[in-house]
């Protein structure tokens, strides 16, 4: 269980780190960011003023593993169908609109592990070989073989979406400085365990209407 406390840690400041970030720390400490370079979250936050605004069209969505984003892809995907937009992916990682609106979502670590143990079961090795996610977690070593290309995803999924080396073990200087640079690259990070609260924030940044952004729940577990 001690993993397991961890982890809760760790997702704890992640959502200090990148979803406070975004609603609150940005506009109570100015003092702590680059004026000459602002973070994408910032940037994109003029519904706030309450001005007039103009449905994005240029936006980018970062898929990341049994977090909700196959929901959420899906009403991109629909939106993208009913305003006539075109879906692409980027030549060499390279986007072409300088507007560009970078938006990803992110979940609760253990919650995240639990629903990843049970839907990939039987596609990752480490996970196949283990009895049960308790044992899995108390003799990780025993099943995870990290040289195992299958196994990619199976520590830090979320680190190895968000394009790190989730293999690599990092210092507190180095987890700070990569939240940083999420902080400074996306405008939005959505919350899984507050997905309808997200899905209002995202509505609201894109100034889209609110037919927009009805989901349906797509690959979920049954409780």
């Amino acid at each position: 269980m001690r993993n397991l406390d961890s982890k809760k840690i760790l997702f704890s400041l992640m959502v200090l780190s990148l979803f406070i970030f975004v609603l609150i720390f940005v506009l109570k400490q100015p003092s702590l960011m680059d004026k000459d370079d602002p973070p994408a979250s910032l940037r994109s936050m003029d519904f706030l003023t309450a001005a007039p605004c103009s449905p994005k069209r240029h936006v980018m969505f970062l898929k990341t593993h049994k977090t909700g984003s196959t929901t959420v892809q899906n009403m991109m995907l629909r939106h993208t169908d009913e305003a006539k937009l075109k879906l692409a992916v980027p030549v060499k990682k390279v986007l072409k609109h300088k507007d560009t609106f970078y938006f990803s979502i992110i979940r609760n670590t253990v919650n995240q592990m639990e629903s990843s143990f049970s839907y990939f079961k039987r596609s990752y090795p480490a996970f196949k070989a283990a009895p049960s996610l308790e044992d899995f977690l108390n003799n990780t070593s025993k099943y995870h073989n990290a040289r195992h290309l299958r196994n990619s995803r199976v520590k830090n999924p979320t680190w190895f979406d968000f394009g790190y080396n989730n293999r690599q073990n990092f210092s507190e200087e180095q987890y700070t400085k990569a939240l940083r640079e999420i902080e400074r690259s996306f405008n939005l990070i959505l919350i899984t365990e507050y997905f309808d609260e997200s899905m209002i924030l995202l509505k609201e940044f894109l100034c889209w209407d609110i037919d927009d952004v009805v989901t349906f729940k797509h690959n979920s577990r049954n409780e």
